[in-house]
């Protein structure tokens, strides 16, 4: 996968959004990889917003509290991989003429300038060959972030203590933890939701093809619930978890609060699945969910109902532990499947660090 910055060593992941701090390292075994430590450690509001820092200070001592609070175990390393969020980063599969991956250089940035967004002088490129496409072409995965985002966010880090060995766009750590090597040569659908933002990731023969992403997510179901019942948006959260999808006796609209919410969502991936088919010769299979929103009661069978017409799609719950423990040792895992939804961006970095992959 693309990286900014490359260094052969091991190193934890950490991922970093809104509202949390998240934080994995493993370690290879000869059944897998070996747990070394986790951590979820809750931001304040406005540190990060729209996945922009806005208090690096408090940042920089959210971070070490996070790796002093640990939830399991201790990080033995200051090497670390961290996330860059969908908002921050621009993804996309190029084609150019079949070449040397000297050649390819000044091809690829000739080529990027028509699909990133911000002027390249402006902005961190990379870019991978994945595979040739016909007799004269080969498709490239192209990366591109803001360097003034990445600038920062480096300094925070090294404020912090860590070492940044290598900066990778979340939805590739995301496929990463994901995606079992089984299902690699099938197109997924991966639906990361979070608490302000979705991202809807589109992954082929395992890399990311392209990603996208919608502020439609755990805050906006919050929101719509706390409108619908007049409650505060504390109290709408614990509805939210307590009943989803679902209406019970006591709150009988929260269905009916939460269901325009989820239509627009399914509006979106219904876009991405016309999309992938009008370009693509193999259709989607599979959704994936993950994130911590993900976890909303009814929501799979709910997508699948309004999904029907794509009777050829799957839709399932994720797991973040596929590609790190055999499935008859699954067991063992201190988070269960649902649990780690919200840590599959830190997992999928720390499954990179394990394998000395910077």
């Amino acid at each position: 996968m693309p990286t900014f910055f490359k260094q052969e060593r091991t190193a934890f992941g950490i991922d970093v959004n809104d509202t949390s701090i998240k934080i994995a390292e493993l370690r290879k075994s000869k059944t897998g990889y070996k747990i070394i430590g986790y951590s979820d450690f809750e931001l304040h509001k406005g540190i990060v917003v729209n996945d922009s820092v806005m208090d690096e200070k408090a940042l920089t001592e959210a971070i070490r509290g996070a790796l002093a609070k640990m939830k399991f175990g201790n990080v033995d390393t200051t090497l670390t991989i961290a996330s860059i969020p969908e908002s921050k980063a621009f993804v996309r599969v190029i084609q150019i003429p079949k070449m040397s991956e000297a050649q390819a250089e000044s091809a690829v940035t000739i080529e990027s300038e028509q699909y990133i967004p911000i002027p390249l002088d402006q902005a961190y490129l990379d870019w991978q060959i994945l595979r040739e496409n016909g007799e004269d072409k080969m498709d490239v995965l192209v990366t591109a972030a803001p360097k003034d985002y990445i600038d920062n966010y480096l300094r925070v880090l090294k404020n912090s203590g860590l070492r940044p060995v290598a900066l990778e766009v979340e939805s590739a750590a995301v496929a990463r933890a994901l995606v079992p090597s089984e299902k690699k040569a099938k197109d997924l659908l991966i639906l990361d939701m979070s608490t302000s933002r979705s991202s809807l990731i589109v992954v082929s023969q395992g890399f990311v093809q392209f990603t996208s992403s919608v502020p439609i997510a755990g805050d906006a179901f919050t929101q719509a619930i706390a409108r619908a019942l007049g409650i505060n948006e504390q109290e709408a959260e614990k509805v939210k978890m307590q009943f989803g999808l679902d209406d019970s006796k006591e709150h009988q609209n929260v269905k009916a609060a939460l269901t325009p919410v989820v239509d627009n969502l399914v509006e979106e991936i219904k876009n991405i699945l016309k999309f992938h088919s009008a370009h693509s010769t193999t259709p989607i299979s599979q959704i994936l969910l993950c994130g911590g929103s993900a976890k909303l009661l009814h929501l799979s069978s709910y997508l699948y109902e309004k999904l029907t017409d794509y009777d050829y799609v799957d839709i399932i719950l994720g797991n973040a532990w596929a590609n790190v423990f055999e499935p008859r040792l699954a067991a063992a895992a201190p988070l269960t499947r649902e649990e780690s939804l919200s840590y599959a961006t830190a997992i999928g970095l720390a499954i990179r660090g394990a394998e000395a992959q910077i």
